[in-house]
């Protein structure tokens, strides 16, 4: 079996990979090979724990305690995910998971060329999860933006009520005809949760509604 050199490859550049050309009787079959301990950089995957550990300290997880019972972030996973019950694509569990991923990484790249099998497929999720993590951190700021001063813990909570009846009411009163929808904007709620929210009030106060 003959070799020639590798032909190029427009991501070859971006990759730190090589390609390996061999001649079959079947024809040339392109070979890639990648040098994880290159690729994989420790200053990466530290990052990657500083962002975890932060949005795990900003949720109040007891991290020092967690990470003294399992080093490398077990314990941390099960208390977010079975203990306060976070479902596994929450902002929490994906930073307690990144947190586990990278902990073992770290782990890993001091063992040299025996970790040359692991450490691969944990550093794709360890990608995937700070990509997740990004997305969802972004997502949570757009939310909080747009709920700027609004309680976000129960659609249906009392002291966001009252604002919302309060709202509703000087839309009314300024002549609006379509309180009940720029209401719905403003709180991030649906006409048909202003309605609901204002004839819960009606029984024992009532408002005037538009026919929004």
């Amino acid at each position: 079996m003959a070799n020639r050199p590798a032909e190029s490859a427009k991501g070859k550049r971006f990759s730190r990979r090589s390609l390996i050309t061999h001649e079959t009787e079947y024809g040339p079959v392109i070979l890639e090979r990648i040098d994880w301990r290159a690729t994989f950089c420790r200053s990466s995957i530290e990052a990657a724990r500083a962002r975890a550990i932060r949005v795990l300290s900003a949720y109040g997880a007891p991290l020092d305690d967690l990470l003294a019972v399992a080093p490398h972030g077990s314990a941390v996973r099960e208390h977010v995910m079975h203990v306060r019950g976070e479902g596994p694509d929450s902002l929490p569990a994906l930073a307690a998971q990144l947190l586990e991923v990278a902990l073992h990484l770290l782990a890993y790249l001091d063992m040299g060329e025996e970790a040359a099998k692991v450490v691969p497929g944990l550093a794709f999720r360890l990608g995937r999860l700070e990509l997740l993590l990004h997305v969802y951190e972004v997502e949570a700021e757009i939310q909080a933006a747009r709920r700027l001063g609004k309680p976000t813990s129960d659609p249906y909570d009392v002291s966001r009520n009252d604002r919302v009846i309060r709202y509703h009411a000087r839309l009314i009163a300024a002549g609006s005809t379509d309180a009940t929808k720029q209401t719905a904007i403003a709180f991030d709620l649906s006409d048909r949760q202003v309605r609901n929210i204002l004839k819960g009030k009606a029984g024992s106060n009532p408002v005037d509604s538009d026919s929004a």
